[in-house]
């Protein structure tokens, strides 16, 4: 989901799974990507918003969302969220790739984006009946950018997170004067063991590669 002209689906998915769907709302994106996938293993492309995306009931061995949920208010996110964990395969899982907040959450009213504190992600997740089974923060990132987290998630893990209320974010209300209500809780899971490393597009290059070793999370090639 937000897969842009396919660089993820062709570098890392499509490696790993038998199948991959991709979903993506701009139009002149997902041409690019049908055009550079022609003849791979990527099966549907889905031009639709995260809103409107429908699902199949219990296909997916994987979801994989970048970049993407910032453009969702609580509500919507909550809403696809759960979408998603009916869409998971027994043993299914969701990776999650977005920017943080370092202190309080924010609103970019220019680009209509809305960065969330890791709390205030977490707390999407338990609401929308998600464990965080993995939590990776990318290294040797530039400062001058925020922080980037690559989170794996589980319906009904066992690793229940215990969280306190959080002020929740909406870029439909000001932003102004809203401070993070408890501060950041860290979880430590080792249930499950990744090899994921994220990366993001700057100035015209890769800052570093996305990669997500199946295998150390148990599954065989699924889609």
């Amino acid at each position: 989901c937000g897969a842009g002209i396919g660089r993820v689906s062709s570098g890392v998915l499509l490696e790993y799974f038998r199948a991959v769907d991709l979903v993506e709302p701009c139009r002149h994106l997902l041409d690019v990507a049908q055009e550079h996938l022609r003849g791979t293993k990527a099966r549907r492309f889905l031009l639709c918003s995260l809103q409107d995306v429908k699902l199949r009931p219990a296909e997916y061995d994987c979801i994989w969302i970048q970049w993407a949920l910032m453009y969702l208010p609580d509500d919507d996110l909550r809403s696809f969220l759960k979408r998603c964990k009916a869409a998971l395969a027994p043993h299914g899982f969701l990776c999650i790739k977005e920017n943080v907040a370092r202190r309080s959450w924010f609103v970019d009213r220019l680009e209509g984006s809305i960065t969330r504190t890791v709390t205030q992600f977490r707390d999407c997740f338990r609401q929308a009946g998600f464990s965080v089974v993995q939590d990776i923060e990318q290294p040797e990132w530039p400062n001058e950018v925020l922080p980037l987290r690559v989170f794996v998630l589980r319906p009904d893990a066992s690793q229940v997170l215990r969280l306190s209320p959080v002020a929740h974010c909406n870029p439909r209300c000001p932003a102004e004067g809203l401070q993070e209500a408890v501060a950041d809780s860290q979880t430590q899971s080792s249930s499950v063991r990744t090899g994921i490393f994220a990366g993001n597009w700057v100035d015209g290059d890769w800052v570093s590669e996305v990669r997500l070793d199946a295998a150390d999370l148990g599954l065989g090639a699924g889609v």
